[in-house]
Parts: structure tokens; C-alpha cells; sequence
């Protein structure tokens, strides 16, 4: 023992021996019960996975052995924009690079709107980035055969109007 935690454990004594409600003995049971109850509560504090979180652990699963090297994603935005980054919007992806992104009606969709229109990987970040951030909803399905986020719904504050965001994918398919 120290110097310092001597002197510490002689001041606490003589407190205790001059305070009879404060008796070593009465002391150590209450901070027992109190370590107890602390240990207790940081246990609640170390969650176990959410649904959405093992969810996306088995999809990103089921795209890493399943995924091809080249695709087209058609998808649509959910959320209070205009119409520009709406969409629906292909996305061709080529060995993990975004080839093109264009309106359905073949119209290029201009670079500001790029990051509004992302690729199965980036689909995947939103929903993580969502369950971080701990949003009050997160809905979310996953394709069965590739495992890419199929429809993702995500509310982050319970009624704040317009702040809620997703997407719809409305196809899917490997391209040569």
C-alpha cells in the first residue's frame, strides 16, 4: 500500500470511528449492494443485437457469397424531396464502380444528385448508419436470393415531419 492510500484508508477510519452510523462494517455492505446494483445496470447498458442488425448481418452475409461482379438497380427514394432525387433511377455498378446513373427515361442523372442514388454497398451503409445512429424506425427487407436491401424505411425522431428517408428497389439484375 502507498504513502497516499494509507493516508487515505487512516482519514476514512477516523471518520468511521467517529460516526457510529458510518461503522466500516455498515459501509461495506452498502457499497456491496451498490457495486451490485451499478454491476447490474451496466449489464442492461450492454445490449444484445437488434433485429435490424442481425438482419443485416445475415443479408450482407448473403451478398458477400452471392453477389455478381456487375448489376443494374432500379430504385426510388422515399422521403419528402423533389423530384430529381426521387428517382426511379438505374444504377449500373461494374467491378464495384458505378458505371452510369440514369432516369428511366435515359436522361443521365446529374452529378449533385449522384449520392441520392447509391449502389447495393452504399444501401447497406445507410442501413448501418441508421441502426448507429439508433433511428426510432428502421424497417427494412432483404432480397432472398442476393441479399441486397430491397425496401429500406428509416423514421430517426418520432414526430419530427419530413425527416424520415428510404428506398425502393424495384429491380435487380446481374448484367454481363
Amino acid at each position: 500500500m502507498t504513502v497516499t492510500k494509507t493516508a487515505v484508508a487512516v482519514a476514512l477510519f477516523g471518520r468511521f470511528s467517529s460516526c457510529p452510523s458510518c461503522h466500516p462494517v455498515g459501509t461495506f455492505r452498502r457499497w456491496r449492494l451498490t457495486a451490485i446494483v451499478l454491476a447490474l445496470l451496466s449489464g442492461l447498458a450492454c445490449r444484445a443485437p437488434t433485429d435490424a442488425e442481425s438482419d443485416l448481418s445475415a443479408a450482407l452475409r448473403r451478398w458477400a457469397g452471392a453477389a455478381p461482379s456487375a448489376y443494374e438497380i432500379t430504385l426510388r427514394r422515399t422521403c419528402f424531396c423533389p423530384q430529381e432525387v426521387v428517382g426511379p433511377v438505374v444504377v449500373t455498378v461494374r467491378g464495384g464502380r458505378v458505371e452510369s446513373r440514369r432516369y428511366l427515361t435515359g436522361t443521365p442523372v446529374d452529378a449533385r444528385f449522384d449520392e441520392s442514388f447509391p449502389t447495393v454497398e452504399a444501401l447497406f451503409a445507410f442501413v448501418d448508419d441508421a441502426i448507429r445512429r439508433r433511428a426510432a424506425q428502421i424497417t427494412t427487407r432483404y432480397d432472398a436470393r442476393f441479399g441486397y436491401p430491397s425496401n429500406v424505411f428509416v423514421d430517426y425522431v418520432v414526430n419530427v415531419a419530413d425527416e424520415e428517408n428510404g428506398f425502393v428497389v424495384d429491380a435487380f439484375r446481374a448484367v454481363p
